[in-house]
Formats: structure tokens, C-alpha cells, sequence
């Protein structure tokens, strides 16, 4: 396994053509997810700098690099530091304010990981301005539809993800300017029932243990 993952960095760095490169991208994405072990081999080849690295090109093939990094940094709070003291927030944040574009839900779904039962990560979503861009885009995608429930879902998964595991007060005190719209929505959401899951969920988990946020909702709810 090792000796793959060797294989496939050293076809990412130099590749015979972009297929093979896209190719190498993805079977490192899923060496990675059948073995969470190799997820240190790559943090500590520096394989991590490398797929950073790439995303910042613009030569590379941004989809499945985004692909790749979600996939080192799951559930591993070690590799989701590396990259966030590379720098990589910066670099999701700009990518998110270019707006809709095939990149954005892959973007918000490393977010998601890059904060999943990480502090740090949690925090430095918050300092990077990433809560208020998401918060915005929300207020942006309304009403939602069809078209949009998607995107709505995954922006709930990310902004769950920075308030809970471990609970955030900040960022629950942050969530609360779009509970309004969440509210709003949810009481419409029998129009699209595939989402009152995601928005009660994200309810939830920013009044978690948090009586002001608790305060604030029943005064919205009055």
C-alpha cells in the first residue's frame, strides 16, 4: 500500500499527461479512503504540500485534487492542521468568492472536513471569514428550490460542522444572523421535506448548550 502511494505522488508531481495525473489523483483518493492509516504515510511524504500545491495551479485539475485532499484529511485532525497552517483556508475562501462554479460544493465539502471535531479548524473557519461568506450564500440561494436544495444541504453540513464536535459558542453566537432565514424555512419546508432534516439538525446543534443562543431564538420565535 505504501509503495502505491509512492507511485501515484510521483505520477501526480510528474505526470505523463493530464489524464494520468487525473487518473493518479483519484487512486490516491481511494487507497486513502480504504485505509485511513496511509493518511500519515501521505502527511509525512509531504503529500499533503504537494496536493495544496496543486490546487493552487492553475494547470492542475482542481476537481480531483479537491476530491483527494477531502479524502486525507477525513477524520484525521492531524492532517486537517497541516493544511491549515499551510495556509489552505485562504486559498478555499478565494475559490468560494468566485461564486458558483463546478468547484463550489466540492470546496464546501473540504471545509466541512477541515473542521469536523477540530477546534482549530473551527476557529480558523471563523477568523478566515468563511461562516460569513457561507451565511451570505444562504440569504443569496433563497427561496430555495430544486435547483438549489443541494447546495443549501451541503452549506448546513459545513456550518454544523464549525458549531458542534466539539461545540463552538462563538460560532453558534456567529450562525444565529441566518436563523431567521432558517426559521422561515423550515416552517415552508414541507415543500421540500429533503431538507428539513438538514435545517433542524443545524438548529439544533447552534442552541446546543448555549443559553443565550437559546434566548435568541425564542424571542425570533415570539
Amino acid at each position: 500500500m505504501e509503495s502505491d502511494l509512492k507511485l501515484y505522488l510521483e505520477c501526480i508531481q510528474n505526470p505523463t499527461c493530464l489524464q494520468s495525473q487525473k487518473d493518479s489523483l483519484v487512486a490516491l483518493a481511494e487507497l486513502l479512503s480504504a485505509n485511513g492509516e496511509l493518511k500519515s504515510v501521505l502527511r509525512e511524504r509531504k503529500g499533503l504540500h504537494v496536493l495544496l500545491k496543486l490546487l493552487i495551479s492553475n494547470e492542475a485539475p482542481k476537481l480531483p485534487v479537491l476530491y483527494t485532499l477531502s479524502c486525507a484529511v477525513d477524520s484525521c485532525v492531524s492532517s486537517q492542521n497541516v493544511l491549515i497552517q499551510k495556509g489552505a483556508l485562504s486559498v478555499l475562501c478565494s475559490m468560494l468568492k468566485q461564486g458558483v462554479s463546478p468547484f463550489f460544493l466540492p470546496v464546501i465539502c473540504l471545509l466541512s472536513f477541515l473542521s469536523q471535531g477540530n477546534s482549530l479548524g473551527q476557529n480558523k473557519t471563523r477568523q478566515a471569514g468563511i461562516i460569513a461568506l457561507l451565511i451570505n450564500f444562504l440569504r443569496n440561494f433563497h427561496p430555495v428550490t430544486k435547483e438549489n436544495m443541494d447546495t443549501w444541504k451541503s452549506i448546513l453540513a459545513c456550518l454544523s460542522s464549525v458549531v458542534n464536535n466539539p461545540r463552538n459558542s462563538i460560532n453558534q453566537g456567529t450562525c444565529m444572523e441566518i436563523m431567521p432565514l432558517c426559521l422561515t424555512t423550515l416552517q415552508s419546508s414541507n415543500q421540500h421535506q429533503n431538507l428539513t432534516q438538514s435545517l433542524s439538525s443545524f438548529i439544533r446543534l447552534c442552541l446546543s448548550d448555549n443559553g443565550t443562543c437559546k434566548t435568541v431564538i425564542l424571542r425570533l420565535d415570539t
